[in-house]
């Protein structure tokens, strides 16, 4: 969890100054005044603010929530702390618009939250495929298929919310295919091959390795290695479309 933790930290602080550059349009030379100016004067800025100290109560609270008598206590806290930094996140860039306490930046938590069960489910399934011993292959597929259940109704929600999302911000204008749509396009084009890796890997890798074929192991791993980096590019893609303003 630790380790998870200081990953998503570290995104989070190369997000500022990178959404700092795009917001302001300023150059490079310009990274700390765009940095100081975002954060001090701008809705962004108070947010990233916000997750910034939900994450650091995150990881103070991760280091003691596995010892001690009050570590049901401390994981609330921490799933509390996680809770604030997700709402910190979908409170930026489009969603934003409709308010801090909205139903859009509701939805785009729930995007957000469950693209993350999805990409998780996927890495976590590549890991335990990669470590597993032939002595606890009960164990392991018992487990891998669960993590699929929980991948399949995330990706659900993904796409629903996603939906939701494209509605709000281009459903009621006239836009042109400008920068947004493409990356948009992109985006979704991606997501798609991702689904499709993810329905083979369902129906046709994972009930291949619980019948005990040997050799569907190999394959498992690598469509695994596949989805989750387009997963990861599609968080990328994500991001970039946050700071991107649709064409009107």
């Amino acid at each position: 969890m630790r380790g998870c933790l200081t990953i998503l930290a570290c995104a989070f602080l190369a997000y500022l100054p990178a959404s700092a550059l795009a917001l302001t349009e300023a150059p490079a030379g310009e990274l700390l005044p765009s940095v100081w100016l975002v954060l001090r004067h701008t809705h962004n800025g108070a947010m990233w603010l916000l997750g910034a100290g939900a994450l650091i109560v995150a990881g103070i609270v991760s280091s003691r929530a596995s010892v001690g008598p009050a570590r049901s206590w401390l994981r609330g806290a921490l799933a509390a702390s996680l809770l604030i930094f997700l709402g910190a996140r979908a409170g930026t860039g489009h969603a934003a618009e409709a308010g801090t306490f909205s139903l859009a930046v509701l939805v785009h938590a729930v995007h957000i939250a469950a693209g993350c069960a999805w990409t998780g489910c996927v890495m976590v399934s590549q890991a335990i495929l990669l470590r597993r011993s032939d002595g606890d292959t009960l164990w392991h597929t018992a487990f891998l298929q669960r993590l699929s259940q929980v991948a399949a109704l995330a990706l659900t929600v993904v796409v629903v919310s996603g939906l939701l999302n494209v509605w709000r911000i281009l459903g009621e204008q006239q836009t042109s295919f400008g920068a947004y749509e493409q990356r948009l396009a992109v985006k979704l084009s991606v997501v798609g091959l991702a689904a499709a890796l993810g329905a083979w890997n369902r129906w046709i890798a994972l009930p291949r390795l619980m019948r005990g074929d040997p050799s569907a192991r190999k394959p498992f791993v690598r469509s695994l290695c596949a989805e989750a980096i387009l997963l990861v590019l599609v968080i990328l893609l994500a991001a970039g479309l946050g700071a991107t303003m649709p064409s009107m």
